[in-house]
Parts: C-alpha cells; structure tokens; sequence
C-alpha cells in the first residue's frame, strides 16, 4: 500500500515492506502518479530479489543490490525505468556476472599461488 502526503510544500510518497519504509519526495511540480510508479518499481524488484524477505537486516547485508536497484530506476535524479522485471533482470545479470568474476580471480590467485610454490621449490632446490 503506497501513501501520499504533502509536507511543507512537498510530495512525499511511501511505502512500508516488513520493517522498512521506501520514501520519494519531489517538488509540487512533479507527476505524483509517476513518482508513485517508481516507488512501487523499486519496492518490486527489492521484494523479488530478496525473495520476499525485504527487511532492515536483509537491507543492510545487500546494501549494493538496493544501490543497483535504483541506479537501474534513476539516473542523476531522472526516472529511467518503471519496468520492475525489466530492472530485476539486469540487476540479477550483474549480480552473476560479479560472481563469475569472483570465480575468475580465485582462479588467478590459485595459479599465482602454485607458480610461486613452484618457484620457491626451484630456488630451495638450488
């Protein structure tokens, strides 16, 4: 359920998941309408990403999705996507891609370990 309240010659939106409140304030000027199609993106793609499980902790242990997740929505203060699946899809590509790419530098470090391993078996056996 999303709320709208006018607070001092301003918009302020929210929504409430669990334990945690989503807020979008904007200028009198801005499509409310808008803004509350945006906070009900974001708070989509954090209930789906998060399996349904979107609470301060969880928040807080994923900070950099929440931090993917708006940077997909809004870009220097421009809405640019409203499409919940469109932004869940390219927040969980990136979330695979980071983790191949942690798999990636094991695999570095693992060979760099084996060949200094080599190597100072090389010189001992000098």
């Amino acid at each position: 359920m999303t709320d709208i309240v006018i607070v001092d010659d301003l918009i302020c939106i929210f929504q409430c998941l669990k334990n945690v409140c989503f807020y979008i304030i904007s200028s009198p000027e801005e499509n409310e309408l808008v803004m509350e199609e945006t906070l009900m993106t974001i708070c989509e793609s954090l209930d789906a990403l998060f399996k349904s499980k979107v609470y301060k902790r969880s928040i807080l242990e994923n900070y950099d999705l929440l931090l993917l997740i708006l940077d997909e929505i809004i870009d220097d203060g421009i809405i640019i996507e409203n499409d919940a699946d469109a932004v869940i899809q390219r927040v969980d590509k990136t979330e695979q891609s980071a983790t191949s790419e942690v798999d990636t530098i094991q695999q570095v470090a693992n060979k760099t370990k084996e060949g200094l391993s080599g190597l100072i078996k090389s010189f001992l056996d000098f």
